[in-house]
């Protein structure tokens, strides 16, 4: 991503990934309770005037998971 301060005072800018479960969720792991949205990753810049920077966020492939009660497993 990247961010680029157009103004004439230092900025900061907070972008944040969120994810949901699945549409098929509750038929595919009816017994499974998912959070309607769960915060993932984010990404906090600072920047000067006039400035501008490049920013990733990482998003860990466990956080695209569940734990899987029954099967003890993710």
């Amino acid at each position: 991503m990247t961010y680029r301060l157009t103004g004439s005072f230092k900025g900061a800018e907070m972008s944040e990934v969120y994810i949901g479960p699945p549409a098929d969720a509750a038929a595919m792991y009816p017994d499974a309770k998912f959070a309607a949205i769960a915060l993932v990753g984010f990404a906090n810049v600072e920047l000067e005037a006039g400035a501008s920077t490049i920013a990733s966020i990482s998003i860990h492939e466990k956080h695209l998971s569940f734990y899987n009660v029954s099967a003890t497993s993710w």
